[in-house]
C-alpha cells in the first residue's frame, strides 16, 4: 500500500497474467526478433559494402600509381635513349 501525502491510500493488487493474450504477444515477440534479424543484415551488408569501397579506392590508388610509375620510367627511358644517340652521331 502507499500513502501519498494529502491523497487517499492505494493498493496495488499483481493480478499476474490475467488479462494478457498469449497468442497477441507472441506475435509481439515474434515481429520483434524478425525486426532485429532483418536491422542486423542490414548493418552487416553496410560494412561489407564500406569495406568493399574502401577496397576497391585502394585498388584506384594503386593502379593509379603504378600508372604513374611507369610513365616516369618510360619517360627516363627515352631521355636516355636521345642521349645515347646524340653521343654516338
Amino acid at each position: 500500500m502507499i500513502a501519498p501525502l494529502d491523497r487517499p491510500m492505494i493498493k496495488f493488487v499483481d493480478v499476474g497474467g490475467k488479462f494478457i493474450n498469449k497468442h497477441e504477444s507472441m506475435k509481439r515477440t515474434k515481429k520483434a526478433t524478425h525486426r532485429g534479424a532483418l536491422k542486423a543484415k542490414r548493418q552487416e551488408e553496410a560494412v561489407t559494402n564500406r569495406r568493399r569501397r574502401i577496397q576497391e579506392e585502394r585498388r584506384i590508388r594503386e593502379d593509379a600509381r603504378d600508372a604513374a610509375n611507369a610513365e616516369k620510367k618510360r619517360k627516363k627511358t627515352e631521355k636516355r635513349e636521345d642521349a645515347r644517340s646524340l653521343v654516338l652521331s
